[in-house]
């Protein structure tokens, strides 16, 4: 497995697809874990990346609000947070109901990841 060293963005659900390109091209050495299953979540896994790289970002597409990428985030503050160099971003679906018209632009897509990974590199 190829070493990362700028950030690490986890990904639950099918937001993986969406965010692995999103870092190409910008000079950012993103890994991407892409969480298959929620429990048993791998934290070792991931903890480990985390611990390697100092940053993360967690995509979901549920709600900001209580969306399982909130626990995520919290659990990897407490296993890391003395590797952390900057805070955990998540980047979600708004906080809105779900509008099936438009839900392309509810889910968070490769500008909002885009974004996210450019932030956290200048914290």
């Amino acid at each position: 497995m190829r070493q990362h060293r700028d950030v690490i963005a986890c990904s639950v659900s099918e937001r993986q697809r969406v965010h692995h390109p999103t870092h190409i091209g910008s000079g950012i050495d993103a890994e991407v874990i892409d969480l298959r299953t929620l429990l048993p979540l791998d934290l070792e896994t991931i903890a480990e990346s985390v611990n390697k790289t100092g940053r993360c970002i967690v995509v979901h597409e549920a709600t900001r609000t209580c969306g399982y990428g909130a626990e995520l985030a919290t659990t990897l503050q407490e296993e890391c947070f003395y590797s952390l160099q900057a805070s955990i971003r998540c980047v979600t679906g708004w906080d809105t109901p779900y509008p099936h018209a438009q839900e392309w632009d509810y889910f968070p897509g490769p500008a909002r990841v885009g974004e996210a990974l450019t932030g956290i590199m200048e914290d």
